[in-house]
């Protein structure tokens, strides 16, 4: 759950690597790096606000039998400078009008400092995605009736839905995973 508010510093080092700036030397207090840096500080002042259950299961759905339907939902996404994925599992039942919802787990990761166009990160973060839902999946001891992926990424959908041996070798080879 951490790892989206670890993006921001892993970013600003990215940044402070890049601009070959030493450890000791001040930021300028009106600039881009020091206004990065009391973001973060922001982030960490609300930390403490964050909760999380340990229990997957919804309060609901506790003792229950049989549990209701169990699907595994994903969602990524990327940016310029980093890709997120969470999953999350979705609590059913026909006769129920809602669905309950449960974290199961987040990542993050900073992109390559090689320049990629942002459908190309966009469509990682989905392999980066299916890879962990399918470790998720099958370290679940519930019936998944079902999984879904979600993304904005348009282009990302349409190369999925396309044949790899059309694309170049980058994008046929993440759609051919």
């Amino acid at each position: 759950m951490l790892s989206g508010l670890l993006v921001r510093p892993k970013i600003l080092l990215q940044k402070l690597w890049q601009l070959n700036i030493d450890w000791d030397t001040p930021l300028n207090q009106k600039g881009e790096l020091c206004a990065m840096l009391n973001e973060i500080n922001k982030d960490l002042e609300e930390v403490d606000t964050i909760e999380i259950r340990r229990c997957m299961i919804p309060e609901a759905y506790i003792g229950v039998r049989p549990l209701p339907e169990v699907s595994l939902h994903g969602a990524s996404d990327a940016s310029e400078d980093a890709m997120g994925i969470s999953i999350w599992l979705r609590w059913s039942r026909p006769e129920d009008s809602e669905a309950h919802l449960s974290f199961v787990c987040a990542r993050a990761r900073l992109t390559p400092l090689k320049q990629t166009s942002i459908p190309r990160k966009e469509l990682q973060a989905i392999l980066l995605l299916s890879r962990l839902m399918l470790t998720v999946k099958n370290a679940l001891r519930y019936n998944i009736a079902y999984w879904k992926i979600w993304t904005d990424s348009m282009t990302a959908i349409s190369w999925l839905r396309g044949q790899s041996k059309a694309f170049r070798s980058y994008v046929a080879y993440r759609v051919g995973r």
